[in-house]
Protein backbone atom coordinates (compact mmCIF):
# COMPACT_ATOMS: atom_id res chain seq x y z
CA UNK A 1 0.00 0.00 0.00
CA UNK A 2 1.25 3.52 -1.14
CA UNK A 3 2.70 5.72 1.60
CA UNK A 4 -0.10 8.30 2.35
CA UNK A 5 1.65 11.69 3.93
CA UNK A 6 -0.81 14.80 5.64
CA UNK A 7 -0.67 16.45 1.85
CA UNK A 8 -0.65 12.90 0.11
CA UNK A 9 -4.23 12.11 -1.98
CA UNK A 10 -4.39 8.54 -2.31
CA UNK A 11 -5.55 8.20 -6.10
CA UNK A 12 -7.50 5.07 -5.80
CA UNK A 13 -9.32 5.96 -2.79
CA UNK A 14 -10.43 8.99 -4.61
CA UNK A 15 -11.71 7.11 -7.86
CA UNK A 16 -13.28 5.11 -5.99
CA UNK A 17 -15.50 7.10 -3.88
CA UNK A 18 -16.11 8.99 -7.17
CA UNK A 19 -17.55 5.56 -8.32
CA UNK A 20 -19.73 5.41 -5.73
CA UNK A 21 -21.22 9.30 -5.81
CA UNK A 22 -21.93 8.30 -9.35
CA UNK A 23 -23.52 5.09 -8.99
CA UNK A 24 -25.39 7.14 -6.07
CA UNK A 25 -26.31 10.03 -8.56
CA UNK A 26 -27.87 7.90 -11.33
CA UNK A 27 -29.64 5.46 -8.72
CA UNK A 28 -31.86 9.05 -7.33
CA UNK A 29 -32.16 10.10 -11.04
CA UNK A 30 -33.89 6.81 -11.81
CA UNK A 31 -35.97 7.15 -8.71
CA UNK A 32 -37.21 10.61 -9.55
CA UNK A 33 -40.63 10.51 -10.90
CA UNK A 34 -40.98 11.17 -14.88
CA UNK A 35 -43.05 14.31 -14.40
CA UNK A 36 -40.03 16.18 -14.06
CA UNK A 37 -39.32 15.08 -17.32
CA UNK A 38 -42.96 15.11 -18.84
CA UNK A 39 -43.34 16.51 -22.11
CA UNK A 40 -46.60 17.89 -24.42
CA UNK A 41 -45.36 17.90 -27.94
CA UNK A 42 -46.79 20.90 -29.91
CA UNK A 43 -46.89 18.65 -32.98
CA UNK A 44 -48.70 15.86 -31.66
CA UNK A 45 -50.91 13.76 -33.44
CA UNK A 46 -52.53 12.00 -30.67
CA UNK A 47 -53.00 13.35 -26.78
CA UNK A 48 -54.76 11.79 -23.74
CA UNK A 49 -57.47 13.69 -21.71
CA UNK A 50 -57.56 11.85 -17.74
CA UNK A 51 -58.55 12.77 -14.68
CA UNK A 52 -54.72 12.38 -13.71
CA UNK A 53 -51.80 12.22 -16.00
CA UNK A 54 -49.49 11.18 -12.98
CA UNK A 55 -49.23 6.91 -13.32
CA UNK A 56 -47.21 4.77 -11.03
CA UNK A 57 -45.58 8.17 -9.70
CA UNK A 58 -44.39 9.22 -13.20
CA UNK A 59 -46.16 11.44 -15.37
CA UNK A 60 -47.38 10.83 -18.95
CA UNK A 61 -46.39 12.97 -22.10
CA UNK A 62 -49.06 14.87 -23.97
CA UNK A 63 -51.72 13.87 -21.68
CA UNK A 64 -53.97 16.85 -20.08
CA UNK A 65 -56.03 16.62 -16.77
CA UNK A 66 -59.06 19.28 -18.10
CA UNK A 67 -60.71 20.00 -20.77
CA UNK A 68 -60.06 23.89 -20.81
CA UNK A 69 -56.18 23.47 -21.21
CA UNK A 70 -56.99 20.66 -23.89
CA UNK A 71 -58.64 23.37 -25.94
CA UNK A 72 -56.20 26.13 -25.36
CA UNK A 73 -53.21 24.00 -26.23
CA UNK A 74 -55.42 22.76 -29.03
CA UNK A 75 -56.60 25.96 -30.78
CA UNK A 76 -53.24 28.07 -29.35
CA UNK A 77 -50.07 26.08 -29.29
CA UNK A 78 -50.04 22.54 -32.11
CA UNK A 79 -48.74 23.69 -34.94
CA UNK A 80 -50.36 22.73 -37.06
CA UNK A 81 -53.51 23.21 -35.96
CA UNK A 82 -56.02 20.46 -36.30
CA UNK A 83 -57.31 20.18 -39.52
CA UNK A 84 -58.14 17.70 -42.97
CA UNK A 85 -54.20 17.62 -42.89
CA UNK A 86 -52.90 17.54 -39.29
CA UNK A 87 -56.08 15.45 -37.64
CA UNK A 88 -55.69 15.02 -33.90
CA UNK A 89 -56.94 12.28 -31.96
CA UNK A 90 -58.25 12.36 -28.36
CA UNK A 91 -58.08 9.53 -26.08
CA UNK A 92 -60.18 10.08 -23.34
CA UNK A 93 -60.39 8.44 -19.88
CA UNK A 94 -62.33 7.48 -17.30
CA UNK A 95 -64.42 9.99 -15.71
CA UNK A 96 -66.29 13.38 -16.44
CA UNK A 97 -64.96 16.41 -18.14
CA UNK A 98 -65.96 19.39 -19.84
CA UNK A 99 -67.70 21.32 -20.83
CA UNK A 100 -66.39 21.38 -24.05
CA UNK A 101 -66.79 24.59 -26.66
CA UNK A 102 -65.35 24.48 -29.56
CA UNK A 103 -65.06 27.40 -31.96
CA UNK A 104 -63.11 26.87 -35.12
CA UNK A 105 -61.86 29.75 -37.66
CA UNK A 106 -60.28 28.88 -40.93
CA UNK A 107 -58.20 32.34 -40.79
CA UNK A 108 -56.18 30.38 -37.32
CA UNK A 109 -56.08 27.45 -39.38
CA UNK A 110 -58.03 25.48 -36.87
CA UNK A 111 -60.88 23.77 -38.68
CA UNK A 112 -61.88 20.88 -36.66
CA UNK A 113 -60.94 17.26 -37.11
CA UNK A 114 -60.89 16.15 -34.14
CA UNK A 115 -61.54 13.02 -32.70
CA UNK A 116 -62.28 12.68 -29.20
CA UNK A 117 -62.58 9.03 -28.52
CA UNK A 118 -63.95 7.45 -24.70
CA UNK A 119 -63.57 4.04 -23.28
CA UNK A 120 -67.47 3.49 -23.19
CA UNK A 121 -70.48 5.35 -22.59
CA UNK A 122 -71.18 4.43 -18.93
CA UNK A 123 -67.28 5.37 -17.93
CA UNK A 124 -66.47 8.80 -20.39
CA UNK A 125 -68.59 12.13 -20.04
CA UNK A 126 -68.29 15.11 -20.95
CA UNK A 127 -70.60 16.90 -19.28
CA UNK A 128 -72.12 20.63 -18.61
CA UNK A 129 -71.38 22.46 -15.16
CA UNK A 130 -73.92 24.70 -13.43
CA UNK A 131 -76.69 24.68 -11.01
CA UNK A 132 -78.99 25.91 -13.60
CA UNK A 133 -77.78 25.79 -17.20
CA UNK A 134 -75.52 23.42 -17.75
CA UNK A 135 -74.21 23.16 -22.03
CA UNK A 136 -72.08 19.80 -21.95
CA UNK A 137 -70.97 20.83 -25.53
CA UNK A 138 -71.40 24.01 -27.86
CA UNK A 139 -69.43 23.99 -31.30
CA UNK A 140 -69.33 26.78 -34.00
CA UNK A 141 -67.81 26.54 -37.75
CA UNK A 142 -66.08 22.73 -37.26
CA UNK A 143 -65.76 19.91 -39.50
CA UNK A 144 -65.06 16.41 -39.19
CA UNK A 145 -65.30 16.23 -35.31
CA UNK A 146 -65.59 12.58 -33.90
CA UNK A 147 -67.45 11.51 -30.71
CA UNK A 148 -67.03 7.61 -30.04
CA UNK A 149 -67.56 5.72 -26.88
CA UNK A 150 -68.91 8.16 -24.19
CA UNK A 151 -71.37 10.19 -23.35
CA UNK A 152 -72.80 13.79 -23.36
CA UNK A 153 -74.91 14.42 -20.19
CA UNK A 154 -75.83 17.96 -19.31
CA UNK A 155 -77.18 17.72 -15.54
CA UNK A 156 -80.05 20.32 -15.87
CA UNK A 157 -81.49 22.28 -18.28
CA UNK A 158 -79.08 22.29 -21.11
CA UNK A 159 -78.52 20.58 -24.85
CA UNK A 160 -75.74 19.88 -27.81
CA UNK A 161 -75.88 23.63 -29.43
CA UNK A 162 -74.67 22.98 -32.67
CA UNK A 163 -73.72 26.34 -35.09
CA UNK A 164 -72.43 27.38 -37.88
CA UNK A 165 -72.88 23.66 -40.15
CA UNK A 166 -69.75 21.48 -41.09
CA UNK A 167 -70.18 18.10 -39.90
CA UNK A 168 -69.80 15.27 -37.22
CA UNK A 169 -69.89 11.50 -36.66
CA UNK A 170 -70.87 10.01 -33.38
CA UNK A 171 -70.51 6.33 -32.64
CA UNK A 172 -71.87 4.44 -29.60
CA UNK A 173 -72.49 7.82 -27.79
CA UNK A 174 -75.33 8.66 -25.27
CA UNK A 175 -76.35 11.84 -25.20
CA UNK A 176 -78.64 13.06 -21.81
CA UNK A 177 -80.44 16.71 -22.27
CA UNK A 178 -83.20 18.46 -20.18
CA UNK A 179 -85.70 20.15 -22.41
CA UNK A 180 -83.83 19.08 -25.43
CA UNK A 181 -80.82 17.18 -26.16
CA UNK A 182 -79.75 18.69 -29.59
CA UNK A 183 -80.23 22.35 -31.14
CA UNK A 184 -78.72 23.89 -34.54
CA UNK A 185 -78.71 27.73 -34.02
CA UNK A 186 -76.71 30.35 -36.51
CA UNK A 187 -76.83 28.30 -39.57
CA UNK A 188 -73.69 28.38 -41.80
CA UNK A 189 -73.09 29.05 -45.52
CA UNK A 190 -73.88 25.67 -46.66
CA UNK A 191 -75.98 23.05 -44.67
CA UNK A 192 -74.11 20.74 -41.85
CA UNK A 193 -73.93 17.20 -42.17
CA UNK A 194 -74.25 14.86 -38.97
CA UNK A 195 -74.03 10.98 -38.78
CA UNK A 196 -75.23 9.15 -35.48
CA UNK A 197 -74.48 4.87 -35.56
CA UNK A 198 -75.34 2.58 -33.01
CA UNK A 199 -76.72 6.02 -30.47
CA UNK A 200 -78.89 7.66 -28.24
CA UNK A 201 -79.87 10.78 -27.60
CA UNK A 202 -82.88 10.87 -24.71
CA UNK A 203 -84.20 14.56 -23.52
CA UNK A 204 -86.15 14.74 -20.14
CA UNK A 205 -88.90 17.55 -19.40
CA UNK A 206 -87.59 20.80 -18.01
CA UNK A 207 -90.67 23.15 -18.51
CA UNK A 208 -90.86 22.47 -22.35
CA UNK A 209 -89.54 19.36 -24.55
CA UNK A 210 -87.95 19.24 -27.86
CA UNK A 211 -85.80 16.70 -28.06
CA UNK A 212 -84.19 16.65 -31.56
CA UNK A 213 -84.13 20.43 -33.90
CA UNK A 214 -83.44 20.23 -36.88
CA UNK A 215 -83.25 24.14 -38.31
CA UNK A 216 -80.09 24.00 -40.58
CA UNK A 217 -78.29 20.67 -41.18
CA UNK A 218 -78.99 16.99 -42.49
CA UNK A 219 -78.63 14.44 -39.99
CA UNK A 220 -78.60 10.60 -40.43
CA UNK A 221 -79.46 8.45 -38.32
CA UNK A 222 -78.56 3.93 -38.30
CA UNK A 223 -79.33 1.65 -35.77
CA UNK A 224 -80.00 4.75 -33.11
CA UNK A 225 -82.72 5.94 -30.81
CA UNK A 226 -84.06 9.12 -29.84
CA UNK A 227 -86.38 9.54 -26.80
CA UNK A 228 -88.13 11.35 -24.17
CA UNK A 229 -90.21 10.40 -21.32
CA UNK A 230 -92.49 13.72 -21.65
CA UNK A 231 -94.52 15.44 -24.89
CA UNK A 232 -92.69 16.54 -28.02
CA UNK A 233 -92.03 17.12 -30.79
CA UNK A 234 -89.46 14.32 -30.23
CA UNK A 235 -87.86 15.43 -33.66
CA UNK A 236 -88.40 18.46 -34.77
CA UNK A 237 -87.46 20.17 -38.29
CA UNK A 238 -87.86 23.57 -39.62
CA UNK A 239 -85.97 25.88 -42.11
CA UNK A 240 -83.57 24.32 -44.22
CA UNK A 241 -82.98 21.34 -41.16
CA UNK A 242 -83.23 17.68 -42.55
CA UNK A 243 -83.53 14.37 -40.78
CA UNK A 244 -83.10 10.57 -42.09
CA UNK A 245 -84.14 8.10 -39.42
CA UNK A 246 -83.47 4.32 -40.87
CA UNK A 247 -83.45 1.35 -38.52
CA UNK A 248 -83.71 2.83 -35.56
CA UNK A 249 -85.88 3.54 -32.64
CA UNK A 250 -88.28 6.84 -31.83
CA UNK A 251 -90.06 6.24 -28.50
CA UNK A 252 -92.01 9.23 -26.39
CA UNK A 253 -93.17 8.33 -23.66
CA UNK A 254 -95.84 10.72 -21.56
CA UNK A 255 -97.25 7.91 -20.60
CA UNK A 256 -97.93 9.94 -17.12
CA UNK A 257 -100.53 12.45 -18.81
CA UNK A 258 -100.06 16.30 -19.42
CA UNK A 259 -103.63 16.92 -21.34
CA UNK A 260 -102.43 20.47 -21.52
CA UNK A 261 -99.17 19.19 -24.67
CA UNK A 262 -99.49 16.82 -27.40
CA UNK A 263 -97.04 13.79 -27.32
CA UNK A 264 -95.49 14.52 -30.93
CA UNK A 265 -92.88 12.18 -32.83
CA UNK A 266 -92.34 14.32 -35.43
CA UNK A 267 -93.18 17.28 -36.52
CA UNK A 268 -91.80 18.82 -40.00
CA UNK A 269 -92.76 22.83 -40.43
CA UNK A 270 -91.46 25.90 -42.59
CA UNK A 271 -89.41 23.84 -44.87
CA UNK A 272 -88.34 20.96 -42.79
CA UNK A 273 -88.01 17.93 -43.70
CA UNK A 274 -87.89 14.52 -41.84
CA UNK A 275 -87.32 10.85 -43.58
CA UNK A 276 -88.21 7.85 -41.24
CA UNK A 277 -87.61 4.32 -42.82
CA UNK A 278 -87.44 0.71 -41.14
CA UNK A 279 -87.97 2.44 -38.03
CA UNK A 280 -90.21 1.50 -34.85
CA UNK A 281 -91.88 4.23 -33.74
CA UNK A 282 -93.49 4.04 -30.05
CA UNK A 283 -95.83 6.91 -28.61
CA UNK A 284 -97.74 6.65 -25.55
CA UNK A 285 -100.07 9.28 -23.54
CA UNK A 286 -102.29 10.01 -20.69
CA UNK A 287 -105.76 10.27 -20.07
CA UNK A 288 -107.22 12.83 -22.26
CA UNK A 289 -104.03 13.55 -24.41
CA UNK A 290 -103.51 13.49 -27.49
CA UNK A 291 -100.54 11.59 -29.26
CA UNK A 292 -99.53 12.88 -32.86
CA UNK A 293 -97.39 11.21 -34.58
CA UNK A 294 -96.34 12.47 -38.08
CA UNK A 295 -96.96 16.33 -38.40
CA UNK A 296 -96.33 18.96 -41.46
CA UNK A 297 -97.50 22.50 -40.96
CA UNK A 298 -96.41 25.32 -43.57
CA UNK A 299 -94.38 23.70 -46.27
CA UNK A 300 -92.57 21.13 -43.64
CA UNK A 301 -92.87 17.68 -45.66
CA UNK A 302 -92.88 13.91 -43.86
CA UNK A 303 -92.21 10.65 -45.74
CA UNK A 304 -92.33 7.73 -43.76
CA UNK A 305 -92.61 4.43 -44.70
CA UNK A 306 -91.50 0.59 -44.02
CA UNK A 307 -92.08 1.36 -40.15
CA UNK A 308 -94.19 -0.17 -37.50
CA UNK A 309 -96.19 1.89 -34.63
CA UNK A 310 -97.22 1.15 -31.10
CA UNK A 311 -99.37 4.08 -29.93
CA UNK A 312 -101.79 4.69 -26.74
CA UNK A 313 -103.17 7.19 -25.19
CA UNK A 314 -105.39 7.60 -22.20
CA UNK A 315 -109.03 7.49 -21.32
CA UNK A 316 -110.57 10.49 -23.76
CA UNK A 317 -106.98 11.18 -25.57
CA UNK A 318 -106.98 11.26 -29.30
CA UNK A 319 -104.44 9.39 -31.88
CA UNK A 320 -103.14 10.67 -34.99
CA UNK A 321 -101.05 8.98 -36.98
CA UNK A 322 -101.17 11.99 -40.06
CA UNK A 323 -101.68 15.41 -39.48
CA UNK A 324 -100.78 17.59 -42.37
CA UNK A 325 -102.67 20.46 -41.08
CA UNK A 326 -104.69 21.23 -43.50
CA UNK A 327 -102.96 20.30 -46.78
CA UNK A 328 -100.71 23.00 -45.44
CA UNK A 329 -97.92 20.80 -45.26
CA UNK A 330 -97.10 17.09 -46.64
CA UNK A 331 -96.98 13.80 -45.08
CA UNK A 332 -96.06 10.89 -47.61
CA UNK A 333 -96.98 7.99 -45.06
CA UNK A 334 -99.40 5.19 -46.14
CA UNK A 335 -99.84 2.37 -44.04
CA UNK A 336 -101.14 -1.10 -43.49
CA UNK A 337 -102.38 -1.98 -39.82
CA UNK A 338 -102.65 -5.76 -39.02
CA UNK A 339 -105.79 -7.22 -38.85
CA UNK A 340 -108.49 -7.15 -36.62
CA UNK A 341 -111.85 -7.82 -36.02
CA UNK A 342 -112.31 -3.48 -36.01
CA UNK A 343 -110.92 -0.82 -37.92
CA UNK A 344 -107.52 0.23 -35.59
CA UNK A 345 -108.59 1.85 -32.08
CA UNK A 346 -112.33 1.68 -32.73
CA UNK A 347 -112.64 -1.26 -30.33
CA UNK A 348 -110.92 0.78 -27.47
CA UNK A 349 -113.02 2.45 -25.66
CA UNK A 350 -112.39 6.09 -24.62
CA UNK A 351 -109.83 6.50 -27.42
CA UNK A 352 -110.49 8.56 -31.08
CA UNK A 353 -108.47 7.75 -33.43
CA UNK A 354 -107.75 10.12 -36.89
CA UNK A 355 -105.53 10.38 -39.62
CA UNK A 356 -105.96 11.57 -43.28
CA UNK A 357 -108.60 11.11 -45.75
CA UNK A 358 -106.96 7.81 -47.83
CA UNK A 359 -103.49 7.31 -46.11
CA UNK A 360 -104.80 4.37 -43.58
CA UNK A 361 -105.67 0.78 -44.71
CA UNK A 362 -106.64 -2.39 -42.34
CA UNK A 363 -108.26 -5.57 -43.36
CA UNK A 364 -111.60 -6.13 -40.49
CA UNK A 365 -112.92 -9.27 -39.61
CA UNK A 366 -116.14 -8.46 -38.03
CA UNK A 367 -118.31 -8.30 -41.38
CA UNK A 368 -121.64 -9.45 -42.37
CA UNK A 369 -121.22 -11.99 -44.79
CA UNK A 370 -118.24 -13.39 -42.64
CA UNK A 371 -115.64 -12.63 -44.88
CA UNK A 372 -112.17 -10.24 -44.19
CA UNK A 373 -112.95 -7.11 -46.18
CA UNK A 374 -110.41 -3.83 -46.51
CA UNK A 375 -111.28 -0.67 -45.11
CA UNK A 376 -109.84 2.55 -46.05
CA UNK A 377 -109.60 5.84 -43.65
CA UNK A 378 -112.38 8.42 -45.19
CA UNK A 379 -112.66 11.46 -43.26
CA UNK A 380 -116.45 11.84 -44.85
CA UNK A 381 -117.40 8.91 -43.16
CA UNK A 382 -119.09 8.88 -39.96
CA UNK A 383 -117.04 5.94 -38.47
CA UNK A 384 -113.31 7.60 -40.73
CA UNK A 385 -113.76 3.98 -42.66
CA UNK A 386 -114.58 3.06 -45.68
CA UNK A 387 -115.45 -0.79 -46.20
CA UNK A 388 -114.67 -1.47 -50.27
CA UNK A 389 -115.96 -5.18 -49.96
CA UNK A 390 -119.34 -3.40 -49.19
CA UNK A 391 -118.68 -0.18 -51.29
CA UNK A 392 -119.84 1.87 -48.07
CA UNK A 393 -118.91 3.51 -45.01
CA UNK A 394 -118.58 0.83 -42.35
Amino acid sequence: MPWVGPNHVNMEDVQMKFRSCFILIVSLFMLQPSSVFAIIDAGANNVQLRETCTVGGGALDNCFENMASLVSWMTTVRAPAPSAAAPLTVAMGVGSFGPLTLTCDAASGFTGHVTFSGVGRDKTEITGVGTLVTFPLVVKNCNNLHFTNLRVNSPNYGYIEWKGGGSSIWENVDVVGHSRAWVEKACGASRGKHYWFNSRIFSSWFGINQTYVASCDESWFYGSEIVTNAYGPLIQAGSSGIVHVYGSNLRADDSIGNATASVIVAKASSGGVIHIHGTGIDAFGGAGQTVTVLQATSGGKIHANSSAYNLSTGNGGTIVRVDDNGGTGTVLAPYLWETNAEAPFTDIAGVTFESEHGYDTAVVTNTSDGHPHMVIYDSTCASKWFDTAANACR
